[in-house]
């Protein structure tokens, strides 16, 4: 089965063995794709770019749960005084109520 390679530069696990750091030093800051029997078996990225792809997923990962997860944490940690508190009918009677204030 043919698998997509997402890199440039590509290396056989018994050319990183033999010289590591050569193979690294022939992509020139490029990732490496590190090939078993002709398949990609994992990528080499050099610190750099593996310290913005972290960067870049922590910050996604924080967008995506930060908001809604602290949001109802909130809302837990802060409930509404039961004398505020009405039912969803009360509240769609309210609304129209002022909608039809604004005719």
């Amino acid at each position: 089965m043919a698998a997509q390679i997402l890199a440039n530069m590509v290396a056989s696990v018994s050319e990183l063995k033999a010289n590591p750091m050569k193979v690294v030093a022939s992509a020139q800051g490029q990732p490496i794709a590190v090939l078993n029997r002709n398949q990609p078996a994992f990528y080499c990225v050099p610190a750099a770019m593996y310290a913005q792809m972290h960067a870049l997923m922590t910050a996604q990962h924080l967008a995506e749960s930060s908001t809604t997860a602290s949001m109802t944490d909130w809302l837990l940690q802060h409930p509404l005084p039961t004398e505020h508190a009405r039912s969803a009918e009360q509240i769609d009677a309210a609304i129209l109520e002022q909608r039809l204030a604004w005719d």
